[in-house]
């Protein structure tokens, strides 16, 4: 009898991660305090300072072999760092198409406008 070979070792293919990144640039006059929350997660928050025309990477979201725009998965708002009566804000996508920086990194930027 032939003794039978030992079958060969199965390799698991794991999903390479994709980092979807958020950045924020302050068009307003005033420095701001930008927070973004994960919808359905609270405990998933980013916050940082921007001065005025300031540009900052606000968070980042990881999803397996896919990238997708954060403002689905996030609610970013930004408000005054010293309070200024009557001055509200808002975000909005930029114009800006989405840059793929890396292979696994692409990121989505976002800018905080002053509501007159």
């Amino acid at each position: 009898m032939r003794p039978r070979p030992s079958p060969e070792p199965e390799v698991a293919k794991c999903a390479v991660i994709y980092s979807s990144e958020f950045w924020v640039t302050n068009h307003t006059p005033y420095t701001v305090v930008v927070t973004a929350t994960r919808k359905y997660s609270k405990s998933e928050t980013y916050t940082l300072s921007l001065r005025p025309r300031e540009t900052l990477k606000c968070g980042q979201m990881i999803l397996a072999e896919q990238f997708d725009d954060p403002a689905k998965y996030f609610d970013i708002s930004a408000v005054p760092k010293k309070p200024i009566k009557g001055q509200r804000f808002t975000i909005i996508a930029a114009d800006k198409q989405p840059q793929q920086v890396a292979k696994e990194t692409r990121r989505y930027y976002y800018e905080v406008r002053h509501i007159i």
